[in-house]
């Protein structure tokens, strides 16, 4: 499996020399900085469950032992996070991202309706949406352990991989602002 960082023998959060090339916004963050950034934006973070506002609080916390909103707000980490969104980018676990949302709509109507109707409907949407997020997730992870695997046992580099993922997230980008 292809990684975008590693802790080394220090426990240093070094980010893998091929992003730092296909991104070179990456490069500008000191370690405490990336450490924050993978804690917030990996998709396969401690804190992935949780919406985006706790998960900046929760990472910031982790590694500045404050919340630390004057990094968030740089122009230069906005453009480190859209970097680090672009080289692990994939529609599957958008997709999962686009189901959570849907389910915290679901569980904010569920709050404010006292129609048994209408929580009975959000709960089968809910569960369904549970049950799709589930495969995806697994399509994923089955998606990984095979990740670059062509015919005759050869295998796509990292880099390959990465530019591939920034490629697909800038289409999306590119299709979200027409």
């Amino acid at each position: 499996m292809s990684y975008l960082f590693y802790i080394d023998d220090r426990n240093n959060t070094v980010l893998h020399p091929d992003c730092l090339k296909l991104c070179p916004e990456l490069s500008g963050l000191t370690q405490d900085e990336a450490l924050c950034l993978i804690l917030i934006y990996d998709n396969f973070s401690p804190y992935r469950q949780y919406p985006e506002q706790q998960r900046i609080y929760k990472a910031s916390l982790h590694v500045f032992s404050d919340n630390n909103p004057k990094l968030f707000d740089s122009n230069r980490w906005k453009l480190a996070v859209d970097a680090y969104k672009s080289l692990q980018y994939n529609p599957k676990l958008e997709l999962v991202k686009t189901y959570q949302r849907k389910i915290e709509e679901m569980q904010l109507l569920i709050d404010q309706t006292d129609s048994e109707t209408q929580i009975t409907k959000a709960l089968k949407v809910i569960n369904e949406l549970r049950k799709n997020i589930l495969e995806l997730e697994n399509e994923v992870l089955d998606g990984f352990q095979r990740q670059g695997q062509l015919s005759g046992n050869a295998q796509l580099s990292i880099i390959e991989t990465l530019m591939s993922n920034k490629e697909l997230y800038n289409q999306r980008v590119l299709n979200a602002k027409k």
